[in-house]
């Protein structure tokens, strides 16, 4: 008798990342998803918070964003499948147009709520002294930082939260308001920036994150967030004098 093909065609043969859950533990599986995202999430927002003492924490914290994210994303991927966790969907050409046009209608009223404000005769901002700073490191590695931060929080966020909520049996729109809660207070968490700065990204957040949530729920795929996070970042960074 043959023996069990895997996702790629071959005898026995099992990507890293499957298609199809290798763990399918109903009850258990969902909590045991669920409850190592969020495990990581506190672990990054007390390490954030101890940042406000040492500085040194919040490099950690950063650290441990990117790297416990990436980490976490490969075991959940492997384990229950890249479907589950939004990464893959046959509906992924709806998912990158849901978020060209959720730029597009964002950006636009960013800007009809930025007609009439006037640039100049105001005091530095906690913003415009962070973008001082950045603007002092190479631009490749200033604008490759920015691309894999946007990454990240995508997948952690909408991957891997949203999908883990959802598995839980959280209704569609609380799951989505939930991850837009934790996205935008992760910014008063983790940002090496002083607060006033910090307020100012979790308040731009919160649309994002709702519009990323019901994008990824509506496609089934995330890459249309990532789109979005990614285009309005541009657009942001960019009006703000971040160097190109």
């Amino acid at each position: 008798a043959a023996g069990p093909r895997g996702s790629c065609g071959e005898p026995g043969v099992e990507p890293l990342l499957a298609t199809q859950p290798r763990w399918d533990a109903g009850v258990e599986g969902a909590a045991v998803r669920l409850l190592t995202v969020l495990a990581l999430i506190g672990l990054i927002w007390l390490l954030g918070l101890l940042g406000v003492l040492w500085l040194a924490c919040t490099w950690l914290a950063l650290a441990l964003y990117g790297i416990g994210t990436l980490v976490l994303l490969v075991w959940q991927a492997a384990m229950f499948g890249v479907v589950e966790l939004f990464l893959w969907s046959d509906r992924w050409r709806r998912s990158l147009l849901l978020g060209l046009a959720a730029a597009g209608l964002l950006a636009l009223l960013a800007l009809m709520g930025m007609h009439g404000v006037a640039p100049g005769g105001m005091e530095p901002t906690a913003a415009d002294l962070a973008i001082t700073r950045l603007n002092a490191l190479p631009a490749p590695a200033l604008w490759a930082g920015l691309a894999l931060l946007i990454l990240v929080e995508e997948l952690l966020w909408r991957g891997l939260l949203l999908s883990a909520l959802q598995r839980a049996g959280q209704a569609p729109w609380l799951a989505v308001l939930l991850t837009t809660a934790g996205f935008s207070l992760n910014h008063l968490a983790v940002a090496p920036i002083p607060w006033m700065g910090r307020w100012m990204l979790a308040a731009m957040a919160l649309p994002m994150g709702l519009a990323s949530g019901v994008i990824t729920l509506v496609s089934g795929c995330l890459w249309g967030a990532v789109l979005l996070h990614g285009l309005l970042m541009t657009l942001m960074a960019s009006g703000m004098g971040l160097k190109p």
